[in-house]
């Protein structure tokens, strides 16, 4: 799957629920962390608590 900056796409958080993404890094890497290096940046939409545009990081595999 060739993934694109600015795509939307779908995923499985780590609780089973499906939400939706607009892709922002799709080979992050990350300076203290090397887990996370080739993770996802993905701007999600969170309407709780009135937080807006919140960044998440998710692994390729998530992506429905």
């Amino acid at each position: 799957m060739k993934l694109k900056i600015n795509e939307k796409v779908s995923f499985e958080d780590k609780w089973g629920n499906i939400d939706s993404g607009i892709i922002i890094d799709p080979n992050y890497q990350c300076d203290f962390d090397e887990d996370l290096n080739g993770c996802v940046k993905l701007k999600v939409w969170h309407n709780d608590f009135g937080l807006g545009w919140v960044n998440t990081l998710i692994s390729k595999e998530q992506i429905i």
